[in-house]
């Protein structure tokens, strides 16, 4: 089996590089979120060249040894170690994309709502990460529900700016909406691990919480929750297959 313990030497020398996940999936997520927001066909499109380039990426680097060692080596502060050998997280994060579509498309969900989910992730998932970047796991267990708190301020003050600028957000009990929302997206943040993708699970939480609360028909809700569940199930016994084949046949060295 390879040795899947991170190597922090390189972090030591560039501090830069262990931010660089952090920079491109708030910009990513936050730019897709804002495109989808003005102009969904503009979203599809880039997300559909982003999704070829990302299978492109993952199909080349489950066939080469060598490309997993050359990341191993140079990218093991950017790349998380069980990444290596299953479907990556960009990618499954523009699959998540394509079901908040999916969802505003043929299940009557707001655009705006898709939208939000996915600057929400965007800005409050690396935080998270990086409050859980500053403790030693090994000496807090705790640390990542300390992230998963910092995961839910930075989701309430997400929403609360939305709701001052989106005209159709619901305001019935607000602020009360805002504080089960935001809850709801951490606790699934917190809930999720390596092979159940946050990227995927968060946005869909927002979804299924603001679909609640906009009393969409109880038909959508339905079908919201089958389609999430079923997405969920899939990438776990993708990534777990996945993960068990080709973990078994690496070398690294």
């Amino acid at each position: 089996m390879p040795n899947l313990t991170m190597n922090t030497s390189d972090a030591t020398r560039f501090p830069l590089r262990t931010h660089i996940r952090n920079i491109i999936h708030v910009v990513v997520h936050v730019s897709i979120g804002f495109i989808m927001l003005f102009s969904p066909l503009s979203a599809i499109i880039i997300m559909s060249l982003c999704l070829v380039f990302m299978l492109w990426q993952d199909i080349t680097r489950l066939r080469s040894d060598k490309i997993k060692r050359k990341i191993e080596k140079e990218s093991a502060d950017i790349v998380k170690p069980w990444e290596l050998f299953r479907i990556s997280a960009p990618t499954w994060s523009v699959v998540g994309m394509f079901v908040l579509i999916f969802f505003y498309y043929y299940m009557n969900i707001p655009i705006e709502i898709a939208a939000l989910a996915l600057i929400i992730l965007g800005i409050a998932d690396p935080a998270a990460g990086l409050c859980r970047s500053k403790f030693n796991y090994k000496h807090l267990p705790g640390n990542r529900l300390i992230g998963s708190i910092v995961f839910f301020i930075i989701s309430i003050i997400v929403l609360g700016a939305f709701s001052c600028w989106m005209k159709n957000f619901p305001k019935t009990h607000f602020p009360c909406e805002i504080l089960i929302i935001a809850g709801i997206a951490a606790l699934t943040e917190f809930l999720s691990f390596k092979h159940i993708e946050d990227n995927v699970t968060v946005p869909l939480s927002v979804v299924i919480a603001f679909s609640i609360i906009w009393k969409v028909s109880i038909y959508n809700i339905h079908g919201i929750l089958a389609v999430s569940s079923g997405l969920i199930v899939f990438m776990f016994m993708i990534n777990y297959l996945f993960y068990l084949h080709f973990s078994g046949k690496y070398k690294s060295s």
